[in-house]
């Protein structure tokens, strides 16, 4: 199973902090801090938000993470659900994928990456509305099986193309209202707490 690690560690943040209510940072291997992050997250404009990320795109990077201050019923808490969920079923369950990418045939890539899974969490929760074009359509695009059966079929004539930019223009706070608790910010905050990802 190509995604495993990201299976368990997202599992894990989220019963940490979406079940339990632990304040958790979770990062990958490549993140060094220069400095102490805990006073930049526990103040100022960060300390109101119950998950913040670090921002990538279409939205977040999922390799640094925080979550705090989270009860199993806020939006966050689905947030952290939604993504463990999305993980464990393209991760085990390729057959799912046409369940929510009408178009794609098999062989099916079945992406769960959990960054594009969260990006499409994100999106999802930020505008009401259910999105996988990232973790999903544009994978099974570039390579699940639609180019074998139709050699014909373009990116630009599914229906995750013609939405996307508007879904992306909500996403990020434009039209409509933010879910609750959820932020990107940069690597900075004025503070000197510092992220740099390694190459």
């Amino acid at each position: 199973m190509r995604f495993y690690f990201y299976n368990v560690r997202k599992h894990m943040l989220s019963r940490l902090a979406g079940e339990l209510g632990y304040n958790v940072i979770q990062t990958d291997t490549d993140v060094a801090w220069f400095a102490n992050p805990y006073p930049a997250l526990k103040a100022g404009v960060l300390a109101a938000h119950q998950l913040v990320v670090q921002p990538d795109l279409p939205l977040a990077n999922a390799g640094v993470l925080y979550a705090q201050r989270i009860g199993a019923a806020d939006p966050a808490a689905w947030v952290l659900r939604e993504t463990v969920a999305r993980i464990h079923t393209f991760s085990f369950h390729p057959e799912a994928v046409p369940s929510v990418v009408s178009w794609a045939q098999p062989p099916y890539f079945s992406n769960a990456d959990e960054q594009s899974i969260l990006n499409d969490v994100l999106a999802s929760a930020i505008t009401r509305r259910p999105c996988y074009i990232f973790s999903t359509a544009i994978m099974e695009m570039k390579y699940g099986g639609i180019k074998k059966h139709n050699r014909s079929f373009r990116w630009e004539n599914t229906p995750e193309s013609r939405t996307k930019a508007s879904l992306m223009k909500m996403s990020r706070g434009r039209r409509a209202p933010r879910a609750a608790g959820v932020v990107a910010r940069g690597a900075t905050d004025g503070r000197g707490a510092r992220v740099r990802r390694g190459e």
